[in-house]
């Protein structure tokens, strides 16, 4: 028994020392002097770097109108600290980066600078993005945080593409979007809602439109509001357990019906099903750890023109976004009826079963995992066997 509240003790202890020390951190990043906020705001420089050169002046500048900026400068080529200091706000954002030049401010990391009319239109929109959450919610916030994380790792994508122009722009970014590793999970959701209704065009027509629409939505949002979209993501938990619960109950109502004639119809509420589902699984995807749609929205927010064209290029993104995946449902509507094909769908509902089953527990347990690539692999993995064993064991 004595080991035992040694033990809680010693755990209390080691939990106030983390939080006290998480907070202190968070705290460091700004002050309350008179009522007023302050930010701390760390630039990590160059002598030789040019960029690092337009980066000091642009800040310079910035002093002199913004006095709630305290801008402390470190010259890692000449000061052995500074470069001891930038190592370990690098370890405090788990990177390995040491390009210069580098700025970081609110618990979040910057690299790069072009000019003071993209990258430093963009700083100063994160710096009073901070200074007025700090405001609001009398705190430096884990939401806020992390928006800014993302937008700084998106900052990045875009210093490396100031030449390029608009379009190739628009076209590889959405692409790259729709394709990129952290939707895995996403597509294989997709494609289990179909797989659960083999040789049924219809059916499978309603289910992939209706995925598609929520994918928009929820695409659309992270993208166009992304201060909104970070903040309610707190809210996300409770709706996100219910849409898993509902999945995992439909999954298993559907293995009971499993040997019921193949052209009874599902009820609508099926169709309801899949778009809950569908939103609540890219919502988490949206933490991906670069999120291109987030990068987009900052690339545009830099651009000169009017509100017509940012409306035209926000458009394109979101066309070009969708497109992969509907042309994959229109072809797999087209081409899924062949007698070749078809010979296979005994064992695609229980590939499906699997795949929606650990995607349910998931929503259940910690949706942030629905990101990660090994272990999407290895529930596609997974389910194709037993897909296999389930054809051999039942003889077709």
């Amino acid at each position: 028994m004595r080991v035992l509240i040694k033990f809680a003790i010693s755990l209390l202890f080691l939990l106030c020392i983390s939080f006290c020390s998480a907070a202190t951190q968070s705290t460091a990043w700004y002050s309350h002097i008179d009522g007023k906020i302050e930010l701390n705001v760390d630039l990590f420089l160059s002598s030789t770097c040019p960029h690092c050169q337009q980066a000091d002046s642009f800040f310079r500048e910035l002093e002199k109108t913004e006095p709630w900026l305290l801008v402390h400068r470190y010259v890692i080529n000449e000061d052995k600290s500074a470069l001891r200091r930038f190592s370990e706000r690098l370890q405090q954002q788990n990177s390995t980066n040491f390009s210069v030049p580098t700025v970081f401010f609110c618990d979040s990391q910057w690299i790069g600078f072009a000019n003071p009319e993209s990258t430093g239109k963009t700083l100063l929109r994160g710096l009073n993005y901070c200074r007025e959450q700090i405001s609001s919610h009398g705190e430096l916030t884990s939401t806020t945080i992390e928006l800014l994380r993302q937008r700084g790792k998106a900052n990045v994508l875009l210093f490396s593409t100031k030449t390029t122009s608009a379009a190739k722009i628009i076209i590889f970014s959405a692409l790259v979007d729709a394709l990129s590793a952290c939707s895995l999970f996403s597509f294989m959701t997709f494609m289990a809602f179909l797989w659960l209704y083999p040789g049924r065009t219809q059916v499978q027509a309603g289910v992939g439109i209706s995925y598609i629409v929520a994918l928009a939505v929820v695409h659309y949002c992270g993208q166009a509001y992304p201060v909104f979209f970070y903040q309610i993501s707190a809210w996300f938990r409770l709706p996100t357990v219910v849409a898993g619960l509902m999945l995992v109950f439909y999954i298993g109502h559907y293995l009971r019906q499993l040997k019921s004639p193949v052209n009874s119809r599902p009820a609508r509420a099926v169709y309801w099903l899949v778009i809950f589902v569908a939103m609540m699984v890219y919502v988490y995807q949206q933490s991906c750890s670069v999120n291109l749609g987030l990068a987009f929205e900052q690339w545009l927010h830099e651009q000169p023109g009017t509100a017509v064209h940012h409306g035209l290029y926000a458009v394109s993104y979101q066309l070009i976004f969708l497109l992969p995946i509907a042309l994959f449902l229109l072809g797999y509507l087209l081409v899924g009826q062949q007698k070749a094909l078809l010979r296979y769908q005994h064992n695609l509902p229980i590939i499906a079963c699997i795949i929606l089953a650990v995607v349910g527990f998931l929503l259940i347990i910690y949706p942030p995992l629905l990101v990660h690539l090994m272990l999407s692999w290895l529930v596609l993995i997974m389910a194709m066997a037993g897909g296999w064993l389930f054809k051999k064991h039942d003889g077709r």
